[in-house]
This record gives C-alpha cells, structure tokens and sequence, in this order.
C-alpha cells in the first residue's frame, strides 16, 4: 500500500515540480521584457530633460547682450527665459560665476565649483554638483560655450534639481518592490525611488560602475546599495553618458512559482 501509494504521489509532486520551475521562468521572462522597455524609457525621458535646458542654455548663448559683455542685459533676458520653470540659468568663465538667476541682480562674481566644465566647442556639458554655489545642496547644470569676437571667454549654463529627474522616476509604473536610479556620468546616483534623500550623490555599487565603465549594459545579477539581491538591468549610455539602473528582487521573480510549489504540495498531500 506505501508503495503504491508513492507510485501515485511521487509522479504528481514531480510534475508540479516542473510547472513551478516552469512558471519561474516564464516570470523571468516576462519580467524582463518589461525591464527592457521600461529602462529604454527612463533613459529617454532624461535625456530629453537634459536636451531641453541644452536648448534653451544655446539660445541664451547666442544673446547680443552677452556677446557685447553687458551682463545686465542678459540677465533680464534669462530671467524672463525662465520665468516660471523652476530653472535658473547663468555665466561662468573658467574659475567664476558672473550672473546668475538665482540672485535678483547681478553681483559680484563669487567662485564656481572647481570641478566644473568649461567648454570652448562641442556638445553640452552636464555636471551633477552636491553642492550648488547658490543653493547649497545637489543642482545639475547643462553648459554650451558662448561664442564671441576673438574666442569663447564664457560659458552659459541653465541649471536645474535632482527633483525633476526623481519626478520623471516617480511617473513611471515600476514593477513591485523594483529599484530604479538614475546615474550620472560618474556613475553617482542623481534620482533613485527609495530613499533619494539618502543616496543621491552616493556612487553606484563597484559592480555597476565596472559595466558602465566598460561600455556594458543588459542584465546582471547583483546587489542594490542597500543590499537587496537582484536581477539588475543597466541601460546603455545616453548621448550625454548617462544610464539608468533597475533592480528587480529575485524574491519578486520566486513569488509565483513559490505560490505554485505550495498549491502543488497541498494537492499532492491531499
């Protein structure tokens, strides 16, 4: 009777056995179609943000006011240029800030952050500063030369918050308990959906900063800063070097299939 009785259950728990592996990989599967398309996503639509301040930083570059070295001027121009769009733009040389938006005049030229661009031609610059000159805390600024007679002595910037990038994260319908960040050129986290306060600004897990480095994206598994293992997927590098990340928790991707190994047992038992 014992015998018999395996016959008949041993057969049914290893047939459950490869419905739950086989449910496993289906939602692997399909989890990363999803990742795919929606990694691509982010990684435009912060590419896009980048390109619109690029465009506007440009059309302030081209100002007579700047051209001629009336900072007035261009002043009042950006100031109405950005009126309402939570950016400020402004003008550097290569060691100083001479106007900017942020203040209601301009002022006396003050240091800019040593680690900053300054461009004589080429495409927009991006720089991800912790600590903004004005605002004291994270800012990115898009910068583009300024051309004028006899050389570019200026660069013109529009600068913007972290929280613009975080909102177009915080848009997006991201699968249970996934982890999505946005890294800068440096691999720094500039948005991330958990915890920002306590990770933008912070470098991407020696892992993640390898494959950026190399030129690799795709999946991988891995673990997120705060530890959690997960099938990661890295998008390739915008046109400004940038790249997004997402974490997909490999307990996620085990939630059903362990869903149908406890059913399976409890039939099989039944």
């Amino acid at each position: 009777l014992f015998l018999l009785v395996l016959a008949v259950w041993l057969p049914a728990v290893v047939g459950f056995g490869v419905l739950a592996a086989s449910t496993y990989r289906r939602e692997e599967a399909r989890a990363k179609d999803n990742l795919e398309q929606l990694v691509d996503s982010i990684n435009q639509l912060v590419e896009r943000e980048i390109d619109q301040r690029a465009l506007l930083a440009r059309t302030l570059a081209a100002s007579s006011d700047l051209r001629e070295g009336r900072l007035d001027g261009f002043h009042r121009a950006a100031l109405q240029a950005t009126q309402g769009r939570g950016d400020w733009a402004f003008v550097v040389d290569r060691q100083q800030v001479l106007a900017t938006t942020l203040l209601p005049a301009v002022q006396a030229p003050f240091a800019r952050p040593p680690d900053g661009p300054f461009l004589l031609d080429g495409p927009p610059a991006v720089a991800f500063h912790l600590r903004g000159p004005v605002k004291g805390r994270p800012v990115i600024g898009v910068l583009v030369p300024a051309p004028q007679p006899g050389g570019v002595r200026f660069n013109v910037g529009v600068g913007f918050e972290p929280a613009v990038l975080q909102a177009v994260l915080e848009r997006q319908r991201l699968p249970e308990g996934s982890i999505a960040a946005v890294l800068d050129a440096q691999q720094r986290v500039v948005a991330r959906n958990r915890d920002p306060a306590k990770y933008v600004g912070v470098p991407a897990t020696a892992q993640v900063q390898a494959r950026v480095r190399a030129g690799e994206s795709g999946f991988f598994d891995g673990q997120t800063l705060d530890g959690v293992s997960t099938l990661g997927l890295l998008s390739r590098r915008n046109r400004h070097g940038w790249v997004t990340v997402i974490g997909l928790p490999h307990s996620t991707l085990l939630r059903a299939a362990q869903g149908v190994t406890l059913q399976a047992l409890g039939a099989s038992a039944a």
